[in-house]
């Protein structure tokens, strides 16, 4: 059999063939073969052991390998965030210095320990001056840092505080705005050792927010106080208990100057009343633009003495002078004056009482000045009442027309029916046509009345045309009604529901309370003239009924105001100039009418005189249905 060698090896040594062991003792091979066994198993076993030494070592070298490579890449990450933090921190140092923020620290004594550099650039104060000490042993003055400051309390009370308004002086003494955060800092114990914290400069935000609320209250073209400053002013004056008087000042006819020189001709006339107004006033005393064409004056002390001065110097300011520019001051005002608190006892009331006194002053002419009184009160509550059954009238068709015939052919023939307002269940006595219409251009109701005219005319223009088949029916309208941008539309509708009036609706201007300029009055008469209506001047020969309208309107007819008529036939020097005025009219080709005609001489002396139509008692009166009238009258 094959031993071992290394079996072999001993074998040999001891004197003993291996080959020759097969003719041995059984027992003796049996031990050899025992033996060979052992040593074969121990190689078997050393071969195992070398193995898992290298398995052992090449693990323990992979895992040497990831550690190192793992430590390595965190070596890396720790170098990178270091650089990073490196680098946020100069580029928070970096936006410190150049920014309005600050950083600090203090100790639990509230002790500055740091401080970054923008403190000093900010405050004008160096650090070293502040470091070691409190804020309130810096600005002692400044109580928004004081020990009864909100961020001390706060402090205090250990919480933190976000942009907490602090307002201390820089070292040069002006006052500078900062919003102030903050929060503790405590050590492993959880222990207070200080605070720390940011504080932002907001002083250039601050100012230019209250220059911003500075010109909120003025007014931009005179740079007086507005409404707004207004109401702010008279409350604080109330809120004490002050007395003081109110004077409301509206200028007259300041729209004429708007619409005939333009807006920037009305603006330098706003402004030089403005400084006017202000050089006038005394030192204690603030005027203010309220809109437009109304300014108001707020006097301390509500004295008699003080009232009419304050009046007296107002109204001569704004009576006309020499022109300035090119715009002269054409304009007067009207002012109404309340007092606090004899005349009421809140900012709503003293306005609705100067309102109540300054238009009683325009109602009476303009260029005057009202004070309130309960008198004023009463009629104004008349007024609004009246104002009140007036809309109610037209919006419930409570008004009515009567109708006085016009005649032709030496006042033998009707040629039209002039329709005259009437309104029977007026609450105010003797409120004629004229007052009504005027009444409801003051109140602004003249839109409501246009329409409610066309509509009345529309409705009865049957029975009139049928009385007297050929004939126009003429309405009156003022100026501002004239100027209606939706008259054009009214004429229209009325021409297309009464197709039978085409050529006979007249439009009949009169004179109104309010000044139209004439470019634009013209310009709305064309648009009439243009819809199907055409125009007749009344009342010429007074008012505004001049020569200029006479040749610049598009007018059909031309009606002789009474004045002009009356007594015509004793008076040679007015004779003439009707006669000159019908040549005048008749070479423009209009037709004239006169009104008021009374007598039969009157009648004969104005055909003489080549007027066309007349109007008046003689003939027919006003009434509410057209009466019948015969086809010939005697001359």
């Amino acid at each position: 059999m094959s031993f071992h060698p290394y079996l072999k090896r001993q074998l040999r040594r001891a004197g003993f063939e291996p080959e020759a062991a097969d003719a041995t003792d059984p027992r003796l091979r049996a031990l050899l073969e025992q033996i060979d066994a052992a040593y074969v198993a121990n190689d078997e076993d050393q071969a195992l052991s070398e193995h898992a030494t290298q398995l052992a070592s090449r693990d323990m070298a992979a895992l040497q390998a990831a550690l190192s490579a793992e430590r390595d890449a965190l070596e890396t990450r720790v170098a990178q965030r270091t650089d990073e933090l490196r680098a946020s921190e100069q580029r928070v140092l970096r936006l410190l210095r150049m920014s309005s923020d600050w950083y600090w620290e203090c100790d639990a004594h509230f002790r500055l320990t740091q401080i970054s550099a923008g403190f000093q650039r900010i405050t004008g104060f160096q650090i070293e001056e502040a470091v070691g000490k409190r804020p309130f042993d810096l600005w002692p003055n400044s109580e928004s840092v004081s020990s009864q400051s909100e961020v001390f309390k706060r402090s205090v009370r250990g919480e933190a505080f976000n942009e907490l308004p602090v307002r201390i002086t820089h070292r040069a003494g002006h006052w500078l705005d900062l919003l102030i955060s903050g929060e503790p800092t405590l050590d492993s114990s959880g222990a207070l050792t200080g605070w720390s914290g940011v504080i932002h400069d907001v002083t250039t935000e601050k100012r230019a927010q209250r220059e911003l609320e500075a010109r909120s209250l003025l007014d931009p073209l005179t740079e007086l106080g507005n409404r707004h400053c207004f109401k702010l002013d008279v409350t604080a004056l109330i809120d004490a208990g002050k007395p003081f008087v109110l004077t409301l000042i509206d200028l007259d006819r300041f729209k004429s100057i708007n619409d005939s020189e333009g807006h920037h001709a009305g603006d330098r006339f706003l402004i030089e009343i403005a400084t006017r107004l202000r050089s006038a006033a005394h030192a204690d005393e603030v005027v203010y633009r309220l809109s437009g064409d109304e300014f108001v004056i707020v006097s301390p002390g509500a004295t008699e003495a003080n009232l009419r001065r304050v009046v007296q110097s107002t109204l001569a300011h704004i009576r006309p002078n020499s022109a300035f520019d090119t715009v002269s001051l054409r304009a007067f005002a009207s002012a109404g004056s309340a007092r606090f608190p004899e005349d009421a006892k809140d900012f709503d009331g003293l306005l609705i009482a100067a309102d109540i006194a300054m238009y009683t002053a325009k109602r009476q002419g303009g260029h005057r000045h009202f004070a309130y009184s309960q008198s004023l009160y009463v009629e104004w509550q008349q007024r609004a009442t009246l104002t009140q059954a007036l809309r109610r009238a037209l919006e419930g068709d409570k008004l009515e027309f009567h109708y006085q015939p016009i005649f032709g052919d030496r006042g033998t023939q009707i040629a039209g029916f002039e329709a005259l307002l009437r309104w029977s269940q007026c609450p105010a006595p003797s409120f004629g046509p004229l007052e009504i219409v005027n009444y409801a251009e003051q109140h602004g109701l003249a839109p409501l009345l246009t329409r409610w005219t066309l509509r009345r005319a529309l409705r009865d223009s049957t029975s009139l045309l049928a009385r007297a088949p050929g004939a126009y029916i003429s309405i009156n309208l003022t100026p501002l009604q004239a100027v209606d941008p939706h008259l054009p539309k009214l004429i229209a509708e009325f021409i297309e529901a009464a197709p039978q009036m085409i050529g006979r609706l007249v439009v009949e201007l009169t004179e109104g309370p309010t000044a139209i300029p004439e470019p634009s009055l013209n310009e709305a008469l064309v648009h009439a003239v243009n819809a199907g209506a055409s125009v007749a001047l009344d009342d010429f020969g007074s008012g505004m009924s001049s020569l200029q309208r006479l040749l610049a309107l598009p007018l059909a007819r031309l009606k002789l105001d009474r004045f002009l008529v009356q007594g015509i036939e004793h008076d040679a020097p007015r004779l003439n100039f009707v006669r000159a005025m019908v040549d005048l009219a008749h070479a423009h080709r209009l037709k004239v009418t006169a009104e008021g005609v009374e007598t039969a001489v009157e009648l004969e002396t104005l055909c003489a005189a080549g007027v066309d139509e007349f109007q008046g008692y003689l003939l027919a009166r006003p009434a509410l249905v057209a009466p019948p009238m015969p086809s010939q009258r005697a001359a």
